[in-house]
């Protein structure tokens, strides 16, 4: 049988050779995160996916003009300050306000075809309705949630669709978002209960943009 000495010395050792691993795995991985950071800031690497997005769209439109640039003014008691759109041949959309801009891509989801349906089926037409998502439409009500590191956010619009969001705090990301159609309600005129909205917008038709603006560039 081996000697109770020895044994606790074994078991002395054993512990501390776990808890100098324990250290290590805790250590080592905040290590590289941080030569990851400092290679990063050193390089001007992107370190986020908004970041990745600004360096790509910035060097893919560099030297170009949009086709079209929506200024919106925001007016307050201590001054004025306008946002700008700016619209590009893709799609793709720069914004400013104030000192901050973003680039913000077209998204994917809306170059996917249109569903097929048949012309002489009353079924697969019915079914096609159904699969496009409701749209809140004129003012609506909000509800902000915190959950961990996500806002829940939920609308209802005065035509009774009601649309949720999970929006990420840091990224603004938004991690999913439904829709459904409930009754119309008549909504209440206070202030802190409604959003105040603006005269509807004509959507801007890129592939009318583009051929006008290749004829200013010639003149």
């Amino acid at each position: 049988m081996p000697r109770p000495d020895r044994t606790a010395s074994f078991l002395a050792r054993f512990k501390g050779w776990m808890v100098g691993l324990t250290g290590v795995l805790v250590v080592l991985p905040a290590l590289i995160n941080g030569g990851i950071d400092i290679y990063s800031s050193v390089q001007k690497l992107p370190r986020t996916e908004a970041e990745r997005i600004n360096e790509k769209l910035f060097r893919e439109y560099f030297g170009k003009t949009p086709l079209v640039t929506v200024p919106v003014p925001i007016r307050q008691n201590n001054g004025t300050v306008e946002v700008r759109f700016d619209v590009y041949e893709k799609g793709d959309i720069f914004v400013q306000f104030g000192s901050f801009a973003q680039w913000f891509p077209f998204p994917a989801q809306a170059n996917a075809p249109p569903v097929k349906t048949s012309g002489f089926s009353l079924l697969s037409s019915a079914i096609a309705q159904e699969q496009v998502p409701a749209k809140g439409m004129g003012r609506y009500e909000q509800v902000d949630q915190m959950q961990r590191h996500a806002v829940v956010r939920e609308r209802v619009y005065e035509n009774g669709v009601v649309e949720r969001q999970v929006i990420d705090l840091r990224s603004g990301d938004i991690l999913s978002s439904t829709t459904r159609q409930t009754e119309q309600k008549q909504l209440p005129a206070s202030p802190a209960t409604r959003a105040l909205t603006v005269p509807k917008i004509a959507p801007i038709d890129l592939d009318r943009a583009r051929p006008a603006a290749q004829t200013s560039f010639a003149k």
